[in-house]
């Protein structure tokens, strides 16, 4: 995909708020339909939407987060109530005031192409770091690693996609390794993780935090290093097994990544239970 330097500018890619994954996934290649997807290309926009991804606000504290005249905030956030993507609430503490909610899918960005090759995504890396002289190496690994390194190279990041992905993985996976006693659900992981080859896991936990390392991240490991973790599909598999576990939401963040120049990935799960 190449962008023409007046229009290398952040774009985001939403599912508008009553279209499902069905609806999406039978596009058909090319097709632009409104009624399904929605880019947003103003910079005020995504600011907003990168906000209200984050939590709900009330206008007066989006107007302070993006340090814009009010009315500049007005103006695109009516748009955006005007196409549905957000959605508002009344305060329930105050019912003069409006809450906004994002009520749209943010499916990914599209930023600026880099005409550079990754050193990741060269046939000596490849040979040496995933294919390994071996017949018998993991085709699925293969594809996986350049799919990832051919999406960074043209700056799209479907982080949401592949979460939820991870997500619908975790639900499927934990039928494998489900057990009512929590060090047997956590050792049936750890062999799960390892005959699989998604890395090898360590799990401690103390009174705040249950973390999982894994020291031979499958999804990461071998991705061109940035200062933003990677590891979107395992973090979904890890949140939708303990959520099942635990018949809770669990809040779960990755504090460690390969792709952030750490020795090793590390997710965090606070103990809320």
């Amino acid at each position: 995909m190449y962008i023409a330097e007046e229009e290398k500018k952040q774009v985001k890619i939403l599912a508008n708020g009553d279209v499902s994954d069905e609806d999406i996934i039978n596009m058909e290649i090319g097709e632009s339909d409104k009624n399904i997807l929605t880019v947003i290309k103003s910079p005020v926009k995504i600011e907003i939407i990168s906000l209200l991804e984050k939590d709900e606000t009330s206008f007066k504290d989006l107007v302070k987060s993006l340090n814009k005249a009010k009315s500049t905030v007005s103006i695109h956030l009516r748009q955006l109530l005007d196409q549905g993507i957000v959605a508002f609430k009344f305060d329930p503490e105050d019912h003069r005031q409006k809450i906004f909610v994002l009520n749209s899918q943010v499916l990914g960005d599209v930023g600026f192409l880099r005409e550079d090759e990754f050193e990741e995504q060269t046939d000596e890396f490849i040979n040496e770091n995933i294919i390994k002289g071996n017949e018998d190496f993991s085709f699925s690994r293969l594809l996986f690693h350049s799919l990832r390194t051919n999406l960074i190279q043209n700056k799209i990041a479907i982080d949401p996609i592949i979460f939820d992905t991870g997500l619908k993985m975790g639900k499927s996976i934990y039928p494998l390794v489900n057990s009512e006693d929590d060090v047997e659900f956590i050792e049936n992981i750890k062999k799960f993780w390892e005959k699989y080859e998604l890395g090898k896991i360590n799990v401690d936990i103390n009174d705040m935090y249950i973390l999982i390392t894994n020291k031979e991240c499958y999804e990461c490991q071998f991705l061109p290093k940035n200062s933003e973790s990677s590891c979107f599909m395992e973090l979904g598999i890890i949140k939708s097994l303990f959520d099942l576990h635990y018949n809770l939401d669990t809040n779960i963040n990755e504090i460690k990544c390969f792709s952030k120049g750490d020795d090793c990935c590390q997710f965090e799960i606070e103990r809320t239970f």
